[in-house]
C-alpha cells in the first residue's frame, strides 16, 4: 500500500510540476519545477518493476527477461526447496510459483500470510520483480492449515452426490485459501476410478464420468467464484493403470515401489475421448490451470505425450496454462 502510495504522490509532483510552470515563469518556480520532475523520475526509477509490468502484456514483459529468469519463472520448487537454507532462493531466482508444506510447518492463517508474504518480498525485490503465487493441495480443506475445515475426501462427496453442496464446499474453501496467501489450489482430482487396488481411489468421485463431470464443474465454479485458482487434474487415464505397471519413485527422500500409480493405461479411442470430454467440461466451467499425469497413456508417459497435451489449446479452447 505504501508503494501504491509513493507512486500516487509521485504522479502528483509531476502534475504539480507542469501546473507550476503554465502558471509561474519566473526563475524560481522554474528551479523548483526542475528540482520536482528530477525528483519524481528518480522514484518511477525505483519503484517496484510489478507496477511497470502492469501495463504491460505478457509478451511485453518475456522481453524483459534473461533467459535464466525465463527458465526461473518455469519452476515450481517445493516449500522445503527454497524456504530453509542460508541463502535467498526467491530473491535470487524469482521462481514463478512454490508449492506445498512441510513438516513443522504448523501454522495458522497469520502464520502463512506472514510466511508467504515474506517470500512475496522476496520476490518482488528481486532482479526480475515477478511476484509468485503459491499453491497447495486444498483437496479436502485447507487441511495444513490449523483451526481450518476438513472436508470429505472426493469418494465421500461423489458418495453424496449433491451439485449445490459441492459448489458451496468450493466457495468456502477458495475462501480460507485466499486467507492464507494460497490461492492455487491443485484440485479438483477429475480422474475416473477403474480399479479400487489403486492407492488413489480415494481422491475420486466416481468411476461414473457423468457424476465425476458434474461435480468437478460445481467445485471448480465456486471455487473460481471465492476468488482461488483451480486445477483440475491429472490428465489423462491415470485411474486406468493396470496393476504392475506402477512407477517406483522417490517419496520424499523416501524410495517407494508403487503397484500401480503412474503405471500404463492402455485404452481405446473412444474410452479416451470419453475422458478428453471431462476435460472439456472442466475447460467450460473456466478452470484456469491443468495438470499433468505421471502416469503413460497407450506407451506414452504423459508428460512427454505432446499430441494429447497440445489438443488442450489447439482443439479445446484450453487458455490457461499446464503444470
Amino acid at each position: 500500500m505504501k508503494k501504491i502510495v509513493s507512486l500516487t504522490l509521485t504522479i502528483a509532483l509531476l502534475l504539480s510540476a507542469v501546473s507550476c510552470t503554465k502558471k509561474d515563469d519566473s526563475d524560481t518556480k522554474a528551479q523548483k519545477t526542475t528540482a520536482s520532475s528530477t525528483e519524481a523520475d528518480n522514484d518511477s526509477d525505483n519503484s517496484p518493476a510489478y507496477m511497470k509490468y502492469a501495463s504491460m502484456t505478457p509478451e511485453e514483459i518475456v522481453l524483459q527477461l534473461t533467459l535464466e529468469q525465463k527458465a526461473a519463472q518455469m519452476v515450481q520448487p517445493a516449500i522445503y526447496m527454497v524456504a530453509f537454507g542460508e541463502e535467498d532462493l526467491m530473491q535470487m531466482n524469482d521462481y514463478g510459483s512454490v508449492l506445498g508444506e512441510n513438516s513443522g510447518m504448523e501454522f495458522d492463517s497469520q502464520q502463512w500470510r506472514e510466511y508467504i508474504d515474506m517470500m512475496q518480498e522476496s520476490a518482488i525485490s528481486s532482479e526480475a520483480g515477478i511476484p509468485f503465487v503459491y499453491g497447495n493441495d486444498h483437496v479436502h480443506g485447507v487441511n495444513y492449515c490449523l483451526n481450518s475445515v476438513i472436508y470429505p475426501h472426493n469418494i465421500g462427496i461423489g458418495a453424496a452426490n449433491d451439485e449445490e453442496l459441492t459448489y458451496q464446499m468450493g466457495l468456502a474453501v477458495a475462501d480460507e485459501a485466499r486467507i492464507c496467501h494460497m490461492p492455487w489450489n491443485f484440485a479438483p482430482v477429475v480422474t475416473q476410478s477403474g480399479d479400487p487396488r489403486w492407492g488413489r481411489t480415494y481422491e475420486c468421485y466416481s468411476s461414473d464420468l457423468g457424476i465425476i463431470s458434474k461435480l468437478g464443474t460445481s467445485f471448480i465454479k465456486g471455487y473460481i467464484d471465492g476468488g482461488g485458482i483451480a486445477c483440475a487434474k491429472h490428465f489423462l487415464a491415470e485411474g486406468y493403470a493396470a496393476y504392475g505397471t506402477g512407477e517406483d519413485s522417490l517419496n520424499g527422500m523416501e524410495q517407494v515401489d508403487r503397484l500401480i500409480d503412474r503405471g500404463e493405461a492402455t485404452i481405446s479411442e473412444s474410452e479416451t475421448k470419453e475422458l478428453l470430454k471431462v476435460y472439456q467440461d472442466m475447460i467450460d466451467a473456466g478452470v484456469q490451470t491443468i495438470m499433468i499425469s505421471h502416469a503413460a497413456l497407450n506407451g506414452v508417459k504423459m508428460h512427454e505425450n505432446k499430441e494429447y497435451i497440445m489438443k488442450l489449446k489447439d482443439e479445446m479452447g484450453f487458455e490457461g496454462f499446464i503444470v
